[in-house]
């Protein structure tokens, strides 16, 4: 999984920063059978994670921020209303420390619900 993103803001003092990051994700899933259509699924996750920040909305420490590694952890749970498609629930989440922050104890958690339909072809 790599993923690429970009904020801007401006805070109510008038100063402004941008923020792009940039996360690449390995890792694991056992999928299993539980009978009659129903599946559950489990993953382990390794992720490598960077934001790059320019702007007078944040310090020189900040600007230069190292890269961060995570540990990910998901859950999913399927229902196959036949053999080409399926009803899916995924649940994923990840904690990092906060590179962005002043503090190196200050962690984020991300977290992802996402129900779908997925097919088979």
């Amino acid at each position: 999984i790599i993923s690429f993103g970009k904020s801007v803001a401006t805070t109510n003092t008038g100063t402004t920063g941008e923020m792009k990051a940039t996360s690449f994700a390995i890792g694991g899933v056992y999928s299993g059978d539980l009978g009659d259509g129903h599946g559950l699924k489990g993953g382990l996750y390794y992720g490598r994670n960077k934001a790059d920040a320019s702007g007078n909305a944040f310090t020189a420490a900040q600007i230069n921020a190292q890269s961060i590694n995570s540990l990910n952890v998901g859950i999913g749970y399927s229902y196959a209303f036949n053999k080409t498609a399926a009803l899916t629930v995924d649940y994923d989440q990840g904690s990092f420390k906060n590179q962005l922050a002043l503090s190196s104890t200050n962690a984020v958690t991300a977290s992802l619900l996402s129900v779908g339909v997925r097919f088979k072809f």
